[in-house]
C-alpha cells in the first residue's frame, strides 16, 4: 500500500510539475516569511504548472508584501482567470494595488466587495478602516473599526470555544 502511495504521488508530481523539493523549499521559505524565496520558488514552480492557483495565491502574496504591485497585478490576473467565482482575497490584494496607485475610488469599491463577499474577512474591512481614517471621514471610519471589533470579539470567542471543546476531549 506504501509503495502504491508512493507511485501515486510520484506520478502526480511528475504531471503537475510539483517536485517535493520544491515544495519543500516553498514551505521552508514560508516558515521563514523569507518572501524574496517564495517568489523565486514560486515562479519556478509555476514554469511547469501555470495554472496551480495555491501558487499563484502565494506569489501574488509575496509580491504585494514586497511592493512589487505592478507584478502581483498579473498574478492576480492570471488567479482571477483560473478561479470560477470572485475570491475576497483577491479583491483586498487588488485594493491595497490600487490603494498604492493612489486610486482611492476603486481601492475602497474592491475593499467593499471583498468585506460583502467575505463578512468575516477582517483585512479589507481594516483597510477600509484605514482609508477612512486617511481622509478624516470620522462615522465611516468608526463604522468599519466597530465592525472590526465584534469581528475580532467574536473570532476570539470561536477560538475560546474550540479550546474548551479541546479541552475537554483531551480530560
Amino acid at each position: 500500500f506504501i509503495k502504491f502511495i508512493t507511485t501515486l504521488l510520484a506520478l502526480f508530481c511528475s504531471l503537475y510539475g510539483l517536485r517535493a523539493d520544491s515544495q519543500k523549499e516553498l514551505s521552508r521559505a514560508e516558515s521563514k516569511k523569507d518572501t524574496h524565496a517564495i517568489v523565486e520558488i514560486s515562479k519556478r514552480i509555476l514554469k511547469n504548472d501555470p495554472a496551480n492557483p495555491t501558487i499563484l495565491r502565494k506569489l501574488s502574496k509575496a509580491q504585494l508584501s514586497l511592493g512589487l504591485y505592478k507584478q502581483c497585478h498579473h498574478t492576480l490576473l492570471r488567479l482571477d482567470e483560473i478561479l470560477k467565482d470572485e475570491d475576497a482575497e483577491v479583491l483586498n490584494m487588488q485594493g491595497t494595488i490600487e490603494s498604492h496607485h493612489l486610486n482611492a475610488e476603486e481601492a475602497t469599491r474592491l475593499w467593499m466587495k471583498s468585506s460583502i463577499l467575505d463578512p468575516n474577512y477582517i483585512l479589507p474591512i481594516s483597510n477600509l478602516a484605514r482609508h477612512y481614517e486617511s481622509i478624516d471621514d470620522d462615522e465611516n471610519q468608526y463604522k468599519y473599526l466597530k465592525k472590526l471589533s465584534e469581528l475580532r470579539r467574536s473570532e476570539s470567542t470561536r477560538l475560546n470555544s474550540s479550546h474548551r471543546c479541546i479541552s475537554y476531549a483531551v480530560f
